[in-house]
């Protein structure tokens, strides 16, 4: 009789019955990766939430709470939960340290070398009640923990709540210009846009053939440079502006 196929963490068994060989899954949690698109609320533990939930005596049941941490064949709605979040269970700074903290412990055990999460301001400073420098000052303290205790390094994105008034979205954007931090993705051009001097457009690029060398730029379709950092990005443009147009 073949085993069954194999769940990972929440993740539902493949439903092609493929089954996954012990080998097999220590090759896949043996390779580097890279996590690009993490929401925080969607990545708190399932400890941790009981613990914030019992602590805060938040209007949320245990089953609503383990609902949030099931993966079946039918979508349980995870908005109510995700509010609760902000509502009743992350009220100080260092509920964000531990949260942001744990996810990328749980990331470095995966052998994720990177990760770059995404965080709702509004919500923390509107419905949490903690200040903008005061929120962000505790995730990049657990940015650079973590760095420190599992060498991952890490971004926060501070993103745009879309439920709220176009006047939040730019309140947001000046709190963040006003507390940069290297660790926190700026606000620059984006995909498919050009700067305002008409020098430079930045797009999106598949494939490369160069996996081993990422991240990758291609210049003008003709120069490729290999392994960009902040750093080596700013000495580009630097380079290219200097030369004749």
């Amino acid at each position: 009789m073949p085993a069954a196929p194999e769940r990972f963490g929440n993740v539902p068994a493949s439903r092609t019955g493929v089954t996954v060989t012990p080998a097999q899954r220590a090759f896949f949690e043996a390779l580097p990766k890279v996590e690009l698109h993490c929401h925080i609320l969607g990545a708190v533990r399932h400890q941790t939430f009981i613990d914030l939930a019992e602590r805060g005596n938040a209007p949320i049941g245990r089953d609503e709470i383990d609902s949030f941490y099931t993966r079946g064949e039918k979508p349980v709605g995870v908005l109510r939960v995700l509010r609760a979040l902000d509502e009743h269970l992350l009220t100080r700074p260092d509920d964000l340290h531990r949260i942001a903290y744990e996810y990328l412990q749980d990331c470095a055990a995966h052998n994720v070398r990177h990760a770059e999460f995404f965080w709702n301001p509004t919500g923390t400073v509107r419905v949490s009640r903690i200040a903008y420098p005061d929120a962000q000052a505790a995730f990049v303290r657990a940015i650079r923990d973590a760095a420190h205790d599992f060498a991952i390094s890490a971004l926060l994105i501070p993103s745009i709540d879309r439920e709220a008034d176009p006047d939040d979205a730019v309140e947001m954007v000046e709190w963040m210009t006003a507390n940069r931090a290297p660790e926190v993705a700026g606000i620059g051009i984006d995909y498919r846009e050009t700067t305002d001097d008409g020098a430079f457009t930045l797009q999106e690029g598949e494939c490369m053939g160069a996996c081993g060398d990422a991240p990758v730029m291609l210049v003008d379709n003709k120069r490729m440079v290999s392994w960009m950092s902040d750093e080596k990005i700013d000495a580009l443009l630097a380079e290219l502006s200097a030369k004749p147009q």
